[in-house]
């Protein structure tokens, strides 16, 4: 018999519903719209002053009619001069921007435009199967050291592009994921903490737990690291022994 729950039996990202999730037809694009309504939602309750969030079209999707396909922006309106201007932008990555072809390059195209308009662009990336979309950063799929499964990276563009930085925050197979400083104007920054977001997403949607059968190995459970591989079956373990 399926062993499911209600909420998320792993500490952050969910290795069983990830990996099903990244098949053909897996279902990320709901998946992706619940989380960045859950994003929203989260910085509805940061944010002050004249800060106001919104979703909007993806920078990954922006030549589809996918109604799935939201991307968050935060805007500064001073004096109610709607819609004001964009400060920073949250993008949960699609796999397809991840794989050479026409997806990735309009992708970089867009990602591009935005930081050269001194935009904030905050890329989630819990796309374990594939290489990473910064090609500095260590990838996980090829096993190079201090590489993790889940990330999030935060590229500032201020006060110019090229005298700007990027902050890498990994999270491994049993971490939470980080809480991180998204950056505003000027000083101004708030906490968002993203495993929050997973967790209220996760439980948002009835479907996902349906999913996850604890007692079947997630599918392809070989794009995990073998170290990777023995801490969710050790997981697994603990979780059919509270069940008992």
């Amino acid at each position: 018999m399926p062993l499911h729950f209600p909420d998320n039996r792993y500490p952050g990202v969910n290795a069983h519903l990830n990996s099903f999730l990244l098949q053909p037809d897996g279902g990320w694009e709901s998946f992706h719209a619940h989380f960045m309504n859950n994003v929203c939602h989260e910085l509805n309750s940061l944010l002050h002053g004249d800060y106001y969030v919104v979703p909007e079209k993806s920078l990954q999707r922006q030549h589809s009619e996918n109604a799935y396909a939201l991307g968050v922006s935060i805007r500064l309106i001073p004096e109610r001069h709607y819609p004001g201007q964009a400060v920073t932008r949250i993008e949960l990555l699609f796999p397809d921007v991840k794989v050479n072809g026409s997806q990735q390059q309009q992708y970089r195209e867009q990602r591009i435009h935005t930081l050269q308009s001194g935009v904030v662009l905050i890329e989630i990336d819990l796309i374990h199967e594939l290489p990473p979309i910064l090609p500095a950063i260590p990838s996980y799929l090829d096993q190079e050291a201090n590489a993790s499964p889940y990330a999030i990276f935060v590229s500032n563009p201020r006060p110019t592009l090229s005298q700007g930085s990027v902050h890498v925050y990994q999270a491994g197979v049993l971490d939470h994921l980080p809480t991180v400083p998204i950056p505003l104007t000027g000083s101004d920054d708030i906490l968002l903490n993203f495993d929050n977001v997973y967790h209220e997403t996760f439980r948002a949607s009835r479907l996902f737990s349906m999913l996850v059968d604890y007692e079947q190995l997630p599918v392809n459970v070989d794009r995990y690291s073998p170290a990777d591989q023995q801490r969710i079956k050790a997981l697994m373990d603990e979780i059919a022994r509270s069940a008992e």
